[in-house]
Protein backbone atom coordinates (compact mmCIF):
# COMPACT_ATOMS: atom_id res chain seq x y z
CA UNK A 1 0.00 0.00 0.00
CA UNK A 2 1.17 3.81 -0.97
CA UNK A 3 1.78 6.42 2.11
CA UNK A 4 -0.10 8.48 0.83
CA UNK A 5 1.74 11.25 3.32
CA UNK A 6 0.90 13.93 0.38
CA UNK A 7 -2.59 14.76 1.74
CA UNK A 8 -1.75 13.79 5.18
CA UNK A 9 -3.20 16.56 7.45
CA UNK A 10 -4.68 17.60 10.70
CA UNK A 11 -8.13 15.62 11.18
CA UNK A 12 -7.00 13.01 8.66
CA UNK A 13 -8.46 9.05 9.85
CA UNK A 14 -5.30 7.27 9.24
CA UNK A 15 -3.45 3.93 10.32
CA UNK A 16 -0.35 4.52 12.34
CA UNK A 17 2.44 2.50 14.60
CA UNK A 18 3.70 3.81 17.38
CA UNK A 19 7.14 3.83 18.06
CA UNK A 20 8.35 0.24 19.35
CA UNK A 21 5.27 -1.03 17.69
CA UNK A 22 4.62 -3.02 14.85
CA UNK A 23 0.50 -3.04 15.20
CA UNK A 24 -1.19 -1.02 12.95
CA UNK A 25 -4.13 0.64 15.44
CA UNK A 26 -6.67 3.54 13.64
CA UNK A 27 -5.98 7.29 14.93
CA UNK A 28 -7.03 11.31 14.02
CA UNK A 29 -3.85 13.27 12.80
CA UNK A 30 -3.88 16.30 15.16
CA UNK A 31 -0.53 18.01 13.56
CA UNK A 32 2.20 17.05 10.77
CA UNK A 33 5.25 18.76 11.19
CA UNK A 34 7.67 17.63 8.23
CA UNK A 35 8.30 13.76 8.46
CA UNK A 36 6.65 13.74 12.15
CA UNK A 37 3.13 13.24 12.95
CA UNK A 38 1.41 13.40 15.69
CA UNK A 39 -2.16 11.11 15.93
CA UNK A 40 -4.65 10.43 18.35
CA UNK A 41 -5.55 7.12 18.85
CA UNK A 42 -9.02 5.80 18.53
CA UNK A 43 -8.64 2.93 20.87
CA UNK A 44 -7.33 4.93 23.94
CA UNK A 45 -7.02 8.53 23.27
CA UNK A 46 -3.76 8.97 23.80
CA UNK A 47 -1.44 11.35 21.72
CA UNK A 48 1.55 9.87 20.24
CA UNK A 49 4.29 10.85 17.93
CA UNK A 50 5.01 8.80 14.85
CA UNK A 51 6.71 9.24 11.37
CA UNK A 52 4.99 9.30 8.06
CA UNK A 53 6.35 6.42 7.30
CA UNK A 54 4.80 4.80 9.70
CA UNK A 55 1.30 6.41 9.06
CA UNK A 56 -1.41 5.13 5.95
CA UNK A 57 -4.32 7.17 5.02
CA UNK A 58 -8.04 5.47 6.32
CA UNK A 59 -9.10 3.94 2.96
CA UNK A 60 -12.63 4.84 2.34
CA UNK A 61 -14.34 1.63 3.06
CA UNK A 62 -12.46 1.43 6.54
CA UNK A 63 -14.03 5.42 7.41
CA UNK A 64 -16.95 4.14 6.52
CA UNK A 65 -17.39 0.84 7.69
CA UNK A 66 -17.97 -2.35 5.57
CA UNK A 67 -20.50 -5.64 6.57
CA UNK A 68 -17.67 -8.30 4.54
CA UNK A 69 -14.16 -7.58 5.13
CA UNK A 70 -12.66 -8.76 2.59
CA UNK A 71 -13.95 -5.43 0.63
CA UNK A 72 -11.64 -3.29 3.21
CA UNK A 73 -8.67 -1.11 1.02
CA UNK A 74 -6.68 -1.42 4.09
CA UNK A 75 -6.14 -5.05 5.08
CA UNK A 76 -3.83 -5.61 8.18
CA UNK A 77 -5.20 -6.20 11.35
CA UNK A 78 -5.49 -2.79 12.95
CA UNK A 79 -8.09 -2.27 9.81
CA UNK A 80 -9.65 -5.71 10.71
CA UNK A 81 -9.78 -4.33 14.34
CA UNK A 82 -11.19 -1.02 14.04
CA UNK A 83 -13.68 -1.98 11.36
CA UNK A 84 -15.21 -4.67 13.92
CA UNK A 85 -15.36 -1.64 16.69
CA UNK A 86 -16.39 0.64 14.64
CA UNK A 87 -19.46 -1.62 13.68
CA UNK A 88 -19.79 -2.64 17.18
CA UNK A 89 -20.45 0.91 18.92
CA UNK A 90 -23.47 1.14 15.91
CA UNK A 91 -25.15 -1.88 17.61
CA UNK A 92 -23.55 -4.18 14.76
CA UNK A 93 -22.41 -7.04 16.57
CA UNK A 94 -21.85 -9.42 13.11
CA UNK A 95 -19.20 -9.11 10.90
CA UNK A 96 -18.33 -11.18 7.75
CA UNK A 97 -15.10 -11.97 6.37
CA UNK A 98 -15.59 -14.71 3.50
CA UNK A 99 -17.72 -16.94 4.88
CA UNK A 100 -16.57 -16.74 7.90
CA UNK A 101 -18.75 -14.77 11.13
CA UNK A 102 -17.57 -12.76 13.20
CA UNK A 103 -19.41 -12.03 16.50
CA UNK A 104 -18.82 -9.96 19.00
CA UNK A 105 -20.56 -10.43 22.74
CA UNK A 106 -23.04 -7.55 23.35
CA UNK A 107 -23.24 -8.62 26.66
CA UNK A 108 -27.12 -7.39 26.60
CA UNK A 109 -30.07 -8.82 24.98
CA UNK A 110 -30.33 -8.24 21.05
CA UNK A 111 -34.29 -8.02 19.96
CA UNK A 112 -32.87 -9.68 16.34
CA UNK A 113 -33.79 -13.21 17.22
CA UNK A 114 -37.57 -13.05 16.54
CA UNK A 115 -39.52 -15.53 13.80
CA UNK A 116 -39.27 -12.26 11.30
CA UNK A 117 -35.66 -12.36 11.60
CA UNK A 118 -35.83 -16.37 10.90
CA UNK A 119 -37.79 -16.10 7.78
CA UNK A 120 -36.16 -12.96 6.37
CA UNK A 121 -32.65 -15.28 6.56
CA UNK A 122 -34.67 -18.55 5.34
CA UNK A 123 -33.43 -19.91 2.32
CA UNK A 124 -31.07 -16.87 1.60
CA UNK A 125 -26.91 -16.94 0.63
CA UNK A 126 -24.29 -15.23 2.83
CA UNK A 127 -24.24 -11.83 1.91
CA UNK A 128 -27.17 -11.27 0.24
CA UNK A 129 -28.24 -9.83 3.91
CA UNK A 130 -26.52 -8.28 6.36
CA UNK A 131 -24.20 -10.12 8.40
CA UNK A 132 -26.24 -12.52 11.18
CA UNK A 133 -25.79 -15.81 12.84
CA UNK A 134 -28.86 -17.10 10.98
CA UNK A 135 -27.40 -16.28 7.31
CA UNK A 136 -24.82 -19.36 8.71
CA UNK A 137 -27.57 -21.40 9.79
CA UNK A 138 -29.49 -20.79 6.16
CA UNK A 139 -26.03 -21.31 4.38
CA UNK A 140 -25.83 -24.77 5.99
CA UNK A 141 -28.73 -25.72 5.35
CA UNK A 142 -29.48 -24.43 1.99
CA UNK A 143 -25.73 -26.58 1.06
CA UNK A 144 -27.42 -29.73 2.29
CA UNK A 145 -30.22 -29.84 0.73
CA UNK A 146 -28.92 -28.48 -2.46
CA UNK A 147 -25.82 -30.62 -2.50
CA UNK A 148 -26.70 -32.77 -0.43
CA UNK A 149 -23.44 -32.89 1.64
CA UNK A 150 -23.04 -32.71 5.36
CA UNK A 151 -21.89 -29.68 6.91
CA UNK A 152 -20.32 -28.30 9.85
CA UNK A 153 -20.43 -24.90 11.73
CA UNK A 154 -17.39 -24.60 13.71
CA UNK A 155 -17.83 -22.14 16.99
CA UNK A 156 -14.22 -20.94 18.32
CA UNK A 157 -13.29 -17.89 20.32
CA UNK A 158 -11.65 -17.12 23.95
CA UNK A 159 -13.91 -17.67 26.80
CA UNK A 160 -16.50 -15.16 27.39
CA UNK A 161 -17.27 -14.77 23.53
CA UNK A 162 -20.87 -15.86 23.28
CA UNK A 163 -19.80 -19.28 22.05
CA UNK A 164 -22.97 -21.14 23.90
CA UNK A 165 -25.47 -18.61 22.91
CA UNK A 166 -24.47 -18.17 19.68
CA UNK A 167 -24.52 -22.39 19.52
CA UNK A 168 -27.84 -22.33 20.87
CA UNK A 169 -29.05 -19.62 18.25
CA UNK A 170 -28.70 -21.40 15.40
CA UNK A 171 -30.12 -24.57 16.61
CA UNK A 172 -32.83 -22.64 17.38
CA UNK A 173 -33.14 -21.35 13.17
CA UNK A 174 -32.54 -25.06 12.03
CA UNK A 175 -35.58 -25.98 14.57
CA UNK A 176 -37.35 -22.90 13.35
CA UNK A 177 -36.97 -23.54 9.62
CA UNK A 178 -38.18 -27.31 9.92
CA UNK A 179 -41.18 -27.52 7.87
CA UNK A 180 -43.12 -30.33 10.89
CA UNK A 181 -46.46 -29.87 8.96
CA UNK A 182 -47.98 -32.98 7.14
CA UNK A 183 -47.78 -36.59 8.39
CA UNK A 184 -46.12 -37.47 11.66
CA UNK A 185 -45.90 -33.57 12.99
CA UNK A 186 -46.44 -34.22 16.57
CA UNK A 187 -43.85 -36.31 16.32
CA UNK A 188 -41.50 -34.04 14.39
CA UNK A 189 -42.68 -31.29 16.60
CA UNK A 190 -41.74 -33.71 19.92
CA UNK A 191 -38.40 -34.27 18.75
CA UNK A 192 -37.72 -30.69 18.11
CA UNK A 193 -38.66 -29.74 21.23
CA UNK A 194 -36.47 -32.13 23.07
CA UNK A 195 -32.98 -31.43 20.46
CA UNK A 196 -33.99 -27.83 22.19
CA UNK A 197 -33.87 -28.85 25.54
CA UNK A 198 -31.00 -30.62 25.75
CA UNK A 199 -29.76 -27.44 25.94
CA UNK A 200 -30.98 -26.33 29.14
CA UNK A 201 -29.72 -29.87 30.63
CA UNK A 202 -25.92 -29.35 29.43
CA UNK A 203 -25.60 -25.97 30.37
CA UNK A 204 -26.94 -26.86 33.76
CA UNK A 205 -24.62 -29.85 34.17
CA UNK A 206 -21.68 -29.02 32.02
CA UNK A 207 -21.55 -24.93 32.50
CA UNK A 208 -20.25 -22.77 35.43
CA UNK A 209 -19.56 -19.19 36.28
CA UNK A 210 -15.72 -18.56 35.74
CA UNK A 211 -14.20 -15.14 36.31
CA UNK A 212 -14.64 -13.91 32.63
CA UNK A 213 -17.87 -15.43 32.05
CA UNK A 214 -21.20 -16.07 34.20
CA UNK A 215 -21.93 -18.97 32.07
CA UNK A 216 -18.75 -20.45 31.04
CA UNK A 217 -19.17 -23.92 29.09
CA UNK A 218 -16.65 -26.45 30.89
CA UNK A 219 -16.57 -29.01 28.33
CA UNK A 220 -16.28 -29.58 24.22
CA UNK A 221 -19.67 -30.67 22.40
CA UNK A 222 -20.10 -31.56 19.34
CA UNK A 223 -23.70 -31.71 17.81
CA UNK A 224 -25.04 -33.48 15.12
CA UNK A 225 -28.68 -32.84 14.00
CA UNK A 226 -29.54 -35.44 11.42
CA UNK A 227 -32.18 -34.99 8.63
CA UNK A 228 -34.33 -37.41 6.60
CA UNK A 229 -34.50 -37.90 3.03
CA UNK A 230 -37.02 -35.42 3.08
CA UNK A 231 -34.60 -33.22 4.57
CA UNK A 232 -36.92 -33.26 8.39
CA UNK A 233 -34.74 -33.05 10.97
CA UNK A 234 -35.21 -36.94 12.04
CA UNK A 235 -32.83 -36.65 15.36
CA UNK A 236 -29.98 -35.50 17.53
CA UNK A 237 -26.46 -37.09 18.55
CA UNK A 238 -24.54 -34.93 21.00
CA UNK A 239 -20.81 -36.37 21.42
CA UNK A 240 -18.96 -34.37 24.74
CA UNK A 241 -15.39 -34.22 25.57
CA UNK A 242 -13.16 -32.77 27.92
CA UNK A 243 -15.53 -31.99 30.55
CA UNK A 244 -13.20 -29.75 33.38
CA UNK A 245 -13.06 -32.27 35.90
CA UNK A 246 -10.62 -29.66 38.76
CA UNK A 247 -14.01 -27.53 38.79
CA UNK A 248 -15.72 -30.54 40.83
CA UNK A 249 -13.11 -30.02 43.14
CA UNK A 250 -11.37 -26.42 43.08
CA UNK A 251 -12.69 -22.84 41.86
CA UNK A 252 -10.80 -19.75 42.35
CA UNK A 253 -12.24 -16.60 44.18
CA UNK A 254 -15.20 -15.50 42.17
CA UNK A 255 -15.75 -18.70 40.69
CA UNK A 256 -18.58 -21.46 40.65
CA UNK A 257 -18.35 -24.87 40.36
CA UNK A 258 -21.11 -26.20 38.19
CA UNK A 259 -24.72 -24.83 37.89
CA UNK A 260 -26.49 -27.54 38.70
CA UNK A 261 -25.28 -27.41 42.37
CA UNK A 262 -25.95 -24.41 43.27
CA UNK A 263 -29.70 -24.51 41.18
CA UNK A 264 -30.44 -27.83 42.87
CA UNK A 265 -29.49 -26.33 46.52
CA UNK A 266 -32.11 -23.60 45.67
CA UNK A 267 -34.76 -25.29 43.86
CA UNK A 268 -35.40 -28.80 45.86
CA UNK A 269 -38.70 -29.17 47.88
CA UNK A 270 -37.72 -28.59 51.70
CA UNK A 271 -38.65 -32.62 52.14
CA UNK A 272 -35.83 -33.83 49.29
CA UNK A 273 -33.39 -31.62 50.46
CA UNK A 274 -33.48 -33.35 53.38
CA UNK A 275 -33.90 -36.87 52.40
CA UNK A 276 -30.51 -35.90 50.88
CA UNK A 277 -29.29 -34.33 53.64
CA UNK A 278 -28.64 -30.80 51.88
CA UNK A 279 -28.70 -27.62 53.65
CA UNK A 280 -27.23 -24.17 51.97
CA UNK A 281 -24.39 -23.99 49.60
CA UNK A 282 -22.17 -22.09 52.43
CA UNK A 283 -22.21 -25.42 54.55
CA UNK A 284 -20.23 -27.31 51.61
CA UNK A 285 -16.02 -27.02 50.56
CA UNK A 286 -16.77 -28.07 46.86
CA UNK A 287 -18.94 -25.17 46.32
CA UNK A 288 -17.99 -22.34 48.83
CA UNK A 289 -14.54 -21.76 47.74
CA UNK A 290 -15.16 -18.77 45.25
CA UNK A 291 -17.32 -17.78 47.69
CA UNK A 292 -19.85 -16.97 44.63
CA UNK A 293 -22.90 -18.48 45.31
CA UNK A 294 -24.81 -16.59 43.79
CA UNK A 295 -24.83 -14.62 40.61
CA UNK A 296 -26.44 -11.27 40.01
CA UNK A 297 -27.93 -11.91 36.30
CA UNK A 298 -28.86 -15.58 36.98
CA UNK A 299 -31.91 -16.82 38.93
CA UNK A 300 -30.59 -20.51 40.60
CA UNK A 301 -34.67 -21.60 41.33
CA UNK A 302 -35.85 -20.12 38.12
CA UNK A 303 -32.86 -22.13 36.01
CA UNK A 304 -33.59 -25.33 37.98
CA UNK A 305 -37.23 -25.29 37.67
CA UNK A 306 -36.02 -25.50 33.44
CA UNK A 307 -33.96 -28.42 34.66
CA UNK A 308 -36.58 -30.03 35.91
CA UNK A 309 -38.43 -29.70 32.65
CA UNK A 310 -36.16 -30.24 30.77
CA UNK A 311 -35.97 -34.20 32.16
CA UNK A 312 -39.59 -34.20 31.67
CA UNK A 313 -39.05 -33.35 27.91
CA UNK A 314 -36.21 -35.83 27.60
CA UNK A 315 -38.45 -38.45 29.32
CA UNK A 316 -36.69 -39.30 32.21
CA UNK A 317 -38.30 -42.07 34.92
CA UNK A 318 -38.60 -40.70 38.26
CA UNK A 319 -35.89 -43.16 39.78
CA UNK A 320 -33.69 -41.43 37.08
CA UNK A 321 -33.68 -37.95 38.12
CA UNK A 322 -33.45 -39.35 42.16
CA UNK A 323 -30.56 -41.33 41.57
CA UNK A 324 -29.15 -37.96 39.45
CA UNK A 325 -29.29 -35.70 43.07
CA UNK A 326 -28.22 -38.36 45.30
CA UNK A 327 -25.40 -38.55 43.51
CA UNK A 328 -24.73 -34.78 43.53
CA UNK A 329 -25.38 -34.84 47.41
CA UNK A 330 -22.66 -37.59 47.65
CA UNK A 331 -20.55 -35.33 45.98
CA UNK A 332 -21.50 -32.43 47.94
CA UNK A 333 -20.94 -34.57 50.91
CA UNK A 334 -17.51 -35.88 49.77
CA UNK A 335 -15.93 -32.54 49.74
CA UNK A 336 -16.71 -31.94 53.77
CA UNK A 337 -15.10 -35.62 54.52
CA UNK A 338 -12.14 -34.57 56.96
CA UNK A 339 -8.70 -36.99 57.36
CA UNK A 340 -6.48 -36.79 60.35
CA UNK A 341 -2.83 -37.83 60.27
CA UNK A 342 -1.06 -40.13 62.67
CA UNK A 343 2.27 -41.90 62.65
CA UNK A 344 2.08 -45.43 62.62
CA UNK A 345 5.31 -46.35 64.72
CA UNK A 346 5.27 -50.32 63.70
CA UNK A 347 5.85 -49.22 60.39
CA UNK A 348 7.42 -45.62 60.84
CA UNK A 349 5.09 -44.36 58.06
CA UNK A 350 2.80 -41.52 58.42
CA UNK A 351 -0.90 -42.48 57.74
CA UNK A 352 -4.63 -40.82 57.47
CA UNK A 353 -7.48 -41.49 59.11
CA UNK A 354 -11.19 -40.69 58.21
CA UNK A 355 -12.42 -38.08 61.17
CA UNK A 356 -16.14 -37.12 59.79
CA UNK A 357 -17.59 -40.81 59.93
CA UNK A 358 -20.86 -39.25 59.72
CA UNK A 359 -20.36 -37.68 56.81
CA UNK A 360 -18.92 -40.25 55.12
CA UNK A 361 -22.23 -42.47 56.39
CA UNK A 362 -24.12 -40.14 54.44
CA UNK A 363 -21.92 -40.65 50.87
CA UNK A 364 -22.57 -44.36 51.30
CA UNK A 365 -26.72 -43.68 51.86
CA UNK A 366 -26.74 -41.54 48.97
CA UNK A 367 -24.32 -44.14 46.99
CA UNK A 368 -25.71 -47.30 48.25
CA UNK A 369 -22.13 -48.85 49.70
CA UNK A 370 -20.38 -50.28 52.38
CA UNK A 371 -18.85 -47.71 54.52
CA UNK A 372 -16.24 -49.91 55.65
CA UNK A 373 -15.27 -50.88 52.39
CA UNK A 374 -15.46 -46.78 51.36
CA UNK A 375 -13.47 -46.02 54.01
CA UNK A 376 -11.08 -48.70 53.47
CA UNK A 377 -10.11 -47.70 50.02
CA UNK A 378 -9.54 -43.36 51.09
CA UNK A 379 -7.05 -44.28 53.40
CA UNK A 380 -5.48 -47.03 51.59
CA UNK A 381 -3.66 -48.00 48.12
CA UNK A 382 -4.86 -51.13 47.04
CA UNK A 383 -3.12 -53.08 44.71
CA UNK A 384 -3.33 -56.57 42.76
CA UNK A 385 -0.39 -58.52 41.54
CA UNK A 386 -0.59 -62.00 40.84
CA UNK A 387 -4.15 -62.55 42.16
CA UNK A 388 -2.46 -60.90 45.83
CA UNK A 389 -3.88 -57.83 46.95
CA UNK A 390 -1.36 -55.10 48.73
CA UNK A 391 -2.73 -52.60 50.54
CA UNK A 392 -0.51 -49.48 51.44
CA UNK A 393 -1.58 -46.66 53.94
CA UNK A 394 -1.99 -43.15 52.01
CA UNK A 395 -0.58 -39.65 54.18
CA UNK A 396 -2.67 -37.25 54.91
CA UNK A 397 -2.06 -35.22 51.47
CA UNK A 398 -3.13 -38.56 49.63
CA UNK A 399 -6.22 -39.39 51.39
CA UNK A 400 -7.65 -35.83 50.28
CA UNK A 401 -6.47 -36.32 47.24
CA UNK A 402 -8.25 -40.08 47.00
CA UNK A 403 -11.18 -38.08 48.37
CA UNK A 404 -11.05 -35.47 45.20
CA UNK A 405 -10.72 -38.15 43.01
CA UNK A 406 -13.31 -40.02 43.31
CA UNK A 407 -15.84 -37.30 43.94
CA UNK A 408 -14.26 -35.96 40.14
CA UNK A 409 -14.54 -39.78 38.86
CA UNK A 410 -18.60 -39.68 40.45
CA UNK A 411 -19.29 -36.73 38.66
CA UNK A 412 -17.20 -36.92 35.40
CA UNK A 413 -19.34 -40.40 35.13
CA UNK A 414 -22.87 -39.19 35.77
CA UNK A 415 -22.13 -36.01 32.94
CA UNK A 416 -21.15 -39.03 30.30
CA UNK A 417 -24.04 -41.09 32.06
CA UNK A 418 -26.43 -38.04 31.18
CA UNK A 419 -25.02 -37.51 27.89
CA UNK A 420 -26.11 -41.12 26.65
CA UNK A 421 -29.42 -40.88 28.53
CA UNK A 422 -30.13 -38.09 25.63
CA UNK A 423 -28.67 -39.72 22.90
CA UNK A 424 -30.89 -42.48 24.16
CA UNK A 425 -34.19 -40.20 23.24
CA UNK A 426 -33.13 -38.28 20.56
CA UNK A 427 -30.51 -39.83 18.37
CA UNK A 428 -32.23 -41.91 15.46
CA UNK A 429 -30.47 -44.39 12.71
CA UNK A 430 -32.82 -42.21 10.08
CA UNK A 431 -29.81 -40.16 8.88
CA UNK A 432 -29.71 -39.23 5.18
CA UNK A 433 -27.62 -36.16 5.83
CA UNK A 434 -26.71 -33.44 8.61
CA UNK A 435 -25.55 -30.51 9.88
CA UNK A 436 -23.04 -30.76 12.73
CA UNK A 437 -22.26 -28.12 15.49
CA UNK A 438 -18.91 -27.98 17.17
CA UNK A 439 -19.00 -25.59 20.23
CA UNK A 440 -15.27 -25.81 21.58
CA UNK A 441 -14.65 -24.70 25.07
CA UNK A 442 -12.41 -21.01 25.34
CA UNK A 443 -8.93 -20.60 25.06
CA UNK A 444 -7.78 -18.91 28.85
CA UNK A 445 -4.47 -17.97 30.59
CA UNK A 446 -4.62 -18.25 34.19
CA UNK A 447 -1.64 -17.62 37.21
CA UNK A 448 -1.34 -20.76 37.42
CA UNK A 449 -2.98 -22.92 34.25
CA UNK A 450 -4.23 -26.65 35.10
CA UNK A 451 -3.36 -29.68 32.89
CA UNK A 452 -7.18 -29.59 31.74
CA UNK A 453 -6.68 -25.79 30.70
CA UNK A 454 -3.58 -27.01 29.14
CA UNK A 455 -5.89 -29.62 26.72
CA UNK A 456 -8.09 -26.89 26.28
CA UNK A 457 -5.48 -24.28 24.74
CA UNK A 458 -3.83 -27.13 22.94
CA UNK A 459 -7.05 -28.05 21.51
CA UNK A 460 -8.05 -24.13 20.30
CA UNK A 461 -4.36 -24.06 19.14
CA UNK A 462 -5.45 -27.31 16.63
CA UNK A 463 -8.66 -25.17 15.62
CA UNK A 464 -6.53 -22.43 14.63
CA UNK A 465 -4.37 -24.60 12.05
CA UNK A 466 -7.61 -26.04 10.83
CA UNK A 467 -8.83 -22.24 9.86
CA UNK A 468 -4.95 -21.69 8.68
CA UNK A 469 -5.18 -24.58 6.84
CA UNK A 470 -8.61 -24.52 5.13
CA UNK A 471 -8.69 -20.33 5.09
CA UNK A 472 -5.23 -19.33 3.85
CA UNK A 473 -3.25 -22.63 2.26
CA UNK A 474 -6.10 -24.27 0.94
CA UNK A 475 -7.78 -21.24 -0.56
CA UNK A 476 -4.40 -20.15 -2.10
CA UNK A 477 -3.78 -23.38 -3.74
CA UNK A 478 -6.83 -23.02 -6.13
CA UNK A 479 -6.20 -19.25 -6.54
CA UNK A 480 -2.79 -20.43 -7.58
CA UNK A 481 -4.20 -23.72 -10.04
CA UNK A 482 -6.37 -21.47 -11.37
CA UNK A 483 -3.68 -18.53 -12.57
CA UNK A 484 -5.86 -15.86 -10.70
CA UNK A 485 -3.44 -12.67 -9.85
CA UNK A 486 -3.58 -12.29 -6.61
CA UNK A 487 -0.91 -11.24 -4.08
CA UNK A 488 -0.10 -13.68 -1.32
CA UNK A 489 -1.06 -13.60 2.53
CA UNK A 490 1.46 -14.03 5.14
CA UNK A 491 -0.09 -15.63 7.87
CA UNK A 492 0.78 -16.77 11.43
CA UNK A 493 1.52 -20.49 10.97
CA UNK A 494 1.40 -22.26 14.25
CA UNK A 495 2.59 -25.46 13.23
CA UNK A 496 5.73 -25.20 15.15
CA UNK A 497 4.08 -25.11 18.78
CA UNK A 498 1.93 -27.71 18.18
CA UNK A 499 4.89 -29.77 16.71
CA UNK A 500 6.52 -29.03 20.39
CA UNK A 501 3.25 -29.79 22.12
CA UNK A 502 2.15 -32.80 20.02
CA UNK A 503 5.03 -34.10 18.01
CA UNK A 504 6.44 -37.82 18.47
CA UNK A 505 8.39 -38.68 20.17
CA UNK A 506 9.69 -35.57 22.30
CA UNK A 507 6.82 -33.37 22.16
CA UNK A 508 5.79 -32.16 25.72
CA UNK A 509 2.68 -34.49 25.98
CA UNK A 510 4.73 -37.50 24.93
CA UNK A 511 7.38 -37.01 27.33
CA UNK A 512 4.34 -36.83 29.48
CA UNK A 513 3.09 -39.80 28.82
CA UNK A 514 6.47 -41.41 29.19
CA UNK A 515 7.25 -39.89 32.36
CA UNK A 516 4.05 -41.16 34.19
CA UNK A 517 4.81 -44.56 33.22
CA UNK A 518 8.35 -44.56 35.01
CA UNK A 519 8.03 -46.45 38.28
CA UNK A 520 10.51 -43.59 39.70
CA UNK A 521 9.13 -40.53 37.25
CA UNK A 522 8.50 -37.17 38.84
CA UNK A 523 8.08 -33.72 38.33
CA UNK A 524 11.54 -32.77 38.53
CA UNK A 525 12.74 -35.44 35.85
CA UNK A 526 9.86 -34.06 33.92
CA UNK A 527 10.59 -30.72 33.85
CA UNK A 528 14.46 -31.61 32.96
CA UNK A 529 13.23 -33.88 30.20
CA UNK A 530 11.14 -30.95 28.41
CA UNK A 531 14.13 -28.03 29.02
CA UNK A 532 16.28 -30.11 27.37
CA UNK A 533 14.45 -30.74 24.50
CA UNK A 534 12.69 -27.52 23.93
CA UNK A 535 14.74 -24.75 26.05
CA UNK A 536 15.70 -23.05 22.49
CA UNK A 537 11.73 -23.00 21.08
CA UNK A 538 10.54 -19.77 20.55
CA UNK A 539 7.61 -20.75 22.00
CA UNK A 540 8.78 -21.99 25.44
CA UNK A 541 9.32 -20.12 28.23
CA UNK A 542 11.83 -21.06 30.31
CA UNK A 543 11.13 -20.59 34.20
CA UNK A 544 13.06 -17.78 35.87
CA UNK A 545 13.39 -19.67 39.11
CA UNK A 546 13.55 -23.09 39.86
CA UNK A 547 10.03 -23.69 40.58
CA UNK A 548 8.56 -27.09 39.19
CA UNK A 549 6.33 -24.62 36.51
CA UNK A 550 6.87 -23.77 32.61
CA UNK A 551 5.30 -21.68 29.76
CA UNK A 552 4.15 -21.67 26.14
CA UNK A 553 4.08 -18.71 24.50
CA UNK A 554 0.74 -19.05 22.54
CA UNK A 555 -2.66 -17.94 21.49
CA UNK A 556 -5.10 -19.47 19.44
CA UNK A 557 -6.17 -16.64 16.67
Amino acid sequence: MAHMTSIMSPGSKVFFSAEGSAHFTAGTVKAVKGKTVEVESVEDGVTYTTTTTKCRIMGDTSVQGVEDMIQLQDLHEGSLLYNISKRYHEKLIYTYTGSILVAVNPYETMKIYGMQDVRQYEGQLIGTLPPHIFAIGAGAFRSVKRDSQDQCVVISGESGAGKTESTKLIMQFLVAINNSGGEGSTEKGDIEEKILTTNALLESFGNAKTVRNHNSSRFGKYTVIGYDRYFQISGCSIKQYLLEKTRIVSQSLGERNYHIFYEALAGLTPQFKRDLHLTEPADYFYVNQGKANSIDVKDDVNDFEEVLRAMQVIEFRQDERECIFRVLSAVLHLGNCKFSAFEDKEHHMDCAQVDSKDVLQIVCEMLGVDQVALEEVLVNKIQVTRGEQIKTPLNFKSAHDTRDALAKALYDAQFRWLVQRINSTVATADVHRSISILDIFGFENFEINSFEQFCINYANETLQFYFNKHIFQLEQDVYRKEGINWSKIDFSDNQPCLDMIEKRPVGILHLLNDESNFPKGSDESFLRKIESQHKKHKNYIVPKTKALKFGIKHFAG
